[in-house]
């Protein structure tokens, strides 16, 4: 063994002497052999500052070392250099140089600079090396086995078809045979990618990669082919192949990725192209396929195929507070003949629920869209997507079943939304909505709906608002339309019934408390189409209590119409017809209601005694039926404007009682009847007229368990009354003749009246003689002012009723 290993070193250190023997003896001809050889092979001039012979620089070769090397590019009388360099390694043979072969076996290019242009006329700088004479033109000009490369940066700019690429090669081995036209080249080493420019489009800016390839450069037919190449990334291989002809600028390309992520693509892509996704982390590991095949024109990217299989996704966005975790993705993407996504296969976690859907989008001028998608969906999910500030927060879920099929700029417009095909199911589940005022809740909501294209329909959507229920079954018409766009109608067709209804919620916005200075605030959205059929079985507002409440409900153009609306209430029942038009700041109210027997004094207390305290219900009882037609306006707060009152009341009150009540009480010095503090009358009819803050009763006889007593008058606002009051006395002594002058009467059948007026106001009134010698044109005047005031209430209240009618004939022509 040890013989063996002196035999070795003996070899080696024969092998270094001899070699450096041949230095020495042959170190000028060599030189003079390869400038000879480069002047030979070149067509260009190269300027070297130094040439060298090296032993140890590549042993067991000899190098030719050209220290700070210029070569000229190729075009005639240009001063531009293809290629400097500090240092070119050129290795020979020992043995070879000793047979007289001067070919060079290897090439260690460091610290380099090389620029290949092609110029606006698609002329190259690169054409260097000369053609042999009485040679075939694919006679072998260069074989090289080995090219190092280290610390060379390469700069590729092809004005005639505006391309710009530059790199460095940091440590790469390469091989390159030149024969004839023809270039083989391939390369093994890390490139760090500086720019590359297609179009004045950025790409790979600073990306590091590893590089193993092997491909053909043709100088006649100006092509490149990728036999092979493998690129690796951040632990990522990609393998291309593929060609790519100058002239035509036409690129065939094949790139497969078996193993890579996301967040590795991003780095690859350029950031324009990422713009939409910056609000956006997300990660997944890939596999993807891209085949290009076409022309590279400015703007416009070639044909190309693009699929892909995602795994282990994710996408968080923060904005949201949305997450997609888990999930798996499978599609493709194609630009030719028409730009086409689909998106299938996709199932995972939204926020932690269970998933799937499918995306396909064609067309992306006016891109075509299907979507369908299926899974549970939180309310916490839904509530940031929401642009409702006043919704404090959503708990609940959702399941959806739905599909959609259309132009998305078929969205964009009213008209054209319905062509949108839309299908499918929503469930909701226990769903809940707190609002930020702190105002009520919306509690408990169930209920289904089914897509039909631009409707909804509603099966059984039930829940509360704050101390209400409600139950819905209909249709919701322009839902889509109304989801997509602002400000966009959108109309209800639906069974409403209820257990409860609390207005004073509802129209405060608060929790009530049964204070009665609640402020209030109504108004009708003028989006708003609505047609209901009601049930409800108590609802309250204020001191009304009402149940078995049935009827019909229209709402459109800002205005609440009703043609019967029915409803138990103070002991007896109404029925109402009517309209409330809220176009305005003020609330117009016309209305039609019969009352059926209804306690009066409940009347007084259900509406406060309308706002005064001379006649309450504290004195009244008995059992009225109504027929009251009237107009009233309101501000948006609900508060009454007392000059829009306008009323027609042709009223029957049975088994009445009028008690305690302050003026019949002090008519007990003017009558000799006594008792008036309790009057008991069987049936009393008027017709009653309000308008103009004055109330007008004409005459009425009041038949009574005391007397017989005849009541006429105003009654204004303000609280000015004006009553006349004709009376029986049975007994002339108890009136002062002088004083009662003028204002007593006696007819042929002896009986004898007198008159007396109450007047002033209901906190400080007088009850004088109505000494008149005009008493029964008072009262006829009094009745013909009532009559023609009424006659012109009903001819406007006729053309109120015509107009709405006509609006109606269009409801709800989307």
């Amino acid at each position: 063994m040890k013989k063996v290993l002196k035999y070795v070193i003996l070899s080696a250190l024969l092998f270094i002497a001899t070699t450096v023997l041949l230095v020495y003896i042959y170190k000028d001809n060599i030189i003079q052999h390869f400038i000879s050889e480069l002047n030979e092979k070149l067509n260009t001039p190269v300027s070297v500052e130094k040439i060298d012979i090296s032993v140890l620089d590549q042993f067991p070769y000899i190098s030719v070392v050209l220290n700070n090397v210029s070569i000229q590019e190729s075009r005639k009388d240009s001063e531009q250099f293809l290629l400097k360099a500090k240092v070119i390694a050129c290795a020979l043979n020992p043995i070879d140089i000793m047979l007289g072969d001067y070919t060079i076996k290897a090439v260690d290019l460091r610290d380099a600079s090389i620029h290949l242009n092609i110029d606006k006329y698609n002329s190259p700088n690169y054409l260097i090396f000369k053609k042999k004479k009485d040679a075939k033109e694919s006679g072998t000009v260069l074989d090289l086995n080995k090219v190092q490369l280290n610390n060379c940066k390469v700069s590729y700019k092809n004005n005639y078809s505006n391309q710009y690429i530059s790199f460095i090669s940091e440590d790469t081995d390469a091989s390159v045979r030149v024969s004839g036209p023809v270039y083989y080249i391939k390369t093994k080493g890390d490139v760090l990618i500086d720019q590359i420019l297609v179009n004045d489009q950025n790409y790979l800016d600073g990306i590091s990669l590893i590089l193993d390839t092997d491909f053909i450069y043709n100088q006649h037919q100006r092509s490149i082919d990728i036999n092979t190449a493998k690129v690796n990334y951040q632990n990522s291989s990609f393998d291309i192949s593929g060609e790519y002809q100058f002239e035509q600028s036409n690129l065939k390309l094949l790139v497969n990725s078996q193993a890579t992520n996301l967040t590795i693509l991003k780095d690859l892509i350029p950031p324009r192209y990422l713009e939409s996704l910056t609000p956006y982390k997300y990660s997944a590991d890939a596999r993807f396929q891209l085949a290009i095949a076409g022309k590279i024109r400015k703007n416009e990217l070639p044909p190309l195929n693009i699929s892909f299989d995602l795994t282990n996704a994710q996408l968080i966005d923060k904005a949201h507070f949305t997450n997609i975790d888990q999930a798996s993705i499978q599609g493709y993407y194609q630009n030719y003949p028409n730009d086409s996504l689909s998106i299938e296969a996709t199932n995972g976690l939204l926020n932690e629920k269970p998933f799937s859907s499918d995306l396909s989008l064609t067309h992306f001028e006016n891109p075509m869209m299907n979507l369908i998608f299926k899974g549970d969906v939180e309310g916490s999910t839904i509530k940031p997507w929401l642009s409702l500030p006043q919704i404090d927060s959503i708990s609940g879920e959702i399941t959806l079943d739905f599909s959609l099929i259309g132009k998305i700029n078929d969205l964009k417009h009213r008209r054209t939304i319905p062509n949108v095909r839309t299908s499918g199911d929503i469930i909701m589940k226990d769903f809940n909505v707190s609002l930020t005022s702190g105002a009520y809740e919306l509690k408990q909501l169930n209920g289904n709906f089914i897509f039909d294209n631009n409707d909804l329909a509603i099966s059984g959507f039930s829940g509360l608002i704050g101390e209400s229920d409600f139950e819905l079954t209909g249709l919701i018409k322009n839902f889509l339309v109304f989801s997509m766009l602002d400000n966009q109608p959108i109309g209800i067709e639906a069974d409403f019934s209820s257990s409860y209804i609390n207005m004073d919620q509802l129209l405060s916005g608060q929790n009530f408390n049964d204070q009665l200075d609640q402020s209030y605030h109504f108004a009708i959205s003028r989006l708003l189409y609505m047609k209901l059929n009601c049930n409800i079985d108590h609802l309250k507002f204020r001191r009304f209590n009402g149940s078995q409440i049935n009827g019909d409900l229209t709402v459109q153009n800002q205005t609440a119409t009703s043609n019967k609306i029915s409803v138990t209430t103070m002991g007896g029942s109404i029925d109402v017809l009517g309209s409330i038009n809220a176009e305005t700041d003020s609330i117009f109210v016309s209305s039609t209601m019969d009352l059926s027997k209804i306690h009066i004094d409940s009347l007084f207390y259900v509406f406060e005694n309308f706002d005064q305290d001379f006649l309450t219900n504290q004195h009244l009882k008995g059992i009225v039926d109504a027929h009251i037609v009237n107009r009233v306006s309101f501000d948006k707060s609900l508060m009454v404007n007392p000059p829009s009152i306008t009323a027609d009341i042709n009223t029957t009150i049975i088994n009445g009682e009028l008690n305690n009540f302050e003026p019949m009480q002090n008519l007990d010095k003017y009558l000799d009847n006594g008792n008036l503090d309790r009057l008991r009358f069987a049936e009393l009819e008027n017709d009653i007229h309000v308008e103009n803050q004055t109330i007008y009763l004409p005459s009425m006889e009041i038949n009574n368990n005391v007397s017989n007593i005849k009541i006429s008058g105003t009654h204004t606002f303000d609280q000015q009354i004006n009553y006349r009051v004709v009376a029986p006395i049975n007994n002339r002594n108890k009136v002062d003749k002088d004083a009662a002058f003028g204002a007593i009467e006696t007819s042929q059948s002896g009986q004898t009246k007198i008159f007396l007026k109450i007047i002033g106001t209901t906190d400080d009134y007088k009850i004088t003689y109505d000494r008149s010698a005009l008493k029964k044109e008072v009262i006829s005047d009094l009745k013909r002012e009532v009559q023609q005031l009424k006659e012109a209430f009903r001819k406007k209240g006729k053309k109120k009723k015509e107009e709405v009618e006509l609006e109606e004939e269009d409801y709800f022509d989307w």
